[in-house]
């Protein structure tokens, strides 16, 4: 187990596995804007006199509680073709950011595994159905956000846990998806 451990050390090392790490979490941090604006944006449709706090959302959500804050104040009142433009810009902006994302992440797998990086055969249909589950691991994570605050010390310990599993198995499955 320790060889193995060392081994991936070395391995990391050899192809420059910060670096590769920091530019996955760049994209992702990239991806964060325009999903923030399109979900608050949608919500601020169906609820409009609600602005969300910018403390309670920090104290809550960290960075993404602040970058969602900062949206709804910035599209509070907004209606019409402005607050529509906001919402197709930004679905634009975020299936670009998708497609980014989706880059990057083979781009590191294959330098990762020594392969020749290929184009995948259908960016637009990869970028969608990335979207559609990274979003909904964002949703998830925010429903068990929302049953941990409310329940007890065991359901919350159980909800802590199912949040660390969520992370591991979601990159397993992409793990085995990436070609290797």
């Amino acid at each position: 187990l320790a060889e193995l451990g060392w081994g991936t050390s070395r391995r990391l090392a050899r192809v420059g596995g910060s670096a590769l790490a920091a530019l996955i979490a760049y994209r992702l941090f990239v991806w964060l804007l325009p999903l923030s604006l399109v979900i608050v944006s949608i919500i601020q449709l169906f609820d409009a006199d609600h602005v969300i706090e910018e403390q309670s959302a920090i104290d809550r959500f960290g960075i993404a509680g602040y970058i969602a804050a900062s949206v709804s104040t910035a599209t509070a009142g907004a209606t019409g073709p402005g607050f529509f433009s906001a919402v197709v810009l930004g679905g634009l902006f975020l299936l670009y950011a998708t497609f980014a994302l989706v880059r990057a992440l083979r781009a590191v797998h294959f330098l990762v595994w020594r392969l020749r990086i290929t184009p995948t055969s259908s960016p637009l249909r990869t970028s969608l159905l990335t979207l559609a589950v990274l979003t909904g691991i964002v949703l998830v994570r925010a429903v068990l956000d929302g049953v941990q605050d409310g329940a007890g010390l065991l359901v919350g310990l159980l909800m802590t846990f199912a949040l660390i599993c969520l992370y591991p198995v979601f990159w397993l499955f992409v793990s085995i998806w990436l070609p290797h």
